[in-house]
C-alpha cells in the first residue's frame, strides 16, 4: 500500500499499529468480520466467540499534524483462529 495522507491535512500520515494486551502479551489487533458475540465458559462471561473465522491484522495510519487515525484490514494477510 502506498502511504496514506491525511483526508484534512492532506499530509503523509506515519504507519503504525494497534497493541491489544492479553495475559501477559501484547499482540496486534485483527479485523473480524460480523457483529461481536460473547463467549461463556460454564455460564460466566469469557471474552469474545474468534472460533473457526478468518481475522486480519490492523495497519495504523496516524496524521503527525492533527492526530486523525484510520485503521487498515488487507485479506492478503488471513489469520485463521481455531
Amino acid at each position: 500500500m502506498n502511504t496514506p495522507r491525511c483526508p484534512d491535512c492532506k499530509v503523509a500520515m506515519k504507519e503504525g499499529w494497534i497493541p491489544d494486551a492479553t495475559y501477559g502479551a501484547v499482540i496486534q489487533c485483527h479485523w473480524h468480520e460480523g457483529p461481536p458475540e460473547k463467549a461463556k465458559f460454564f455460564g460466566m462471561d469469557a471474552g469474545m466467540k474468534a472460533t473457526g473465522v478468518r481475522m486480519m491484522p490492523l495497519q495504523a495510519w496516524r496524521c503527525p499534524d492533527c492526530g486523525l487515525v484510520r485503521s487498515y484490514a488487507f485479506p492478503r494477510k488471513w489469520n485463521r483462529v481455531k
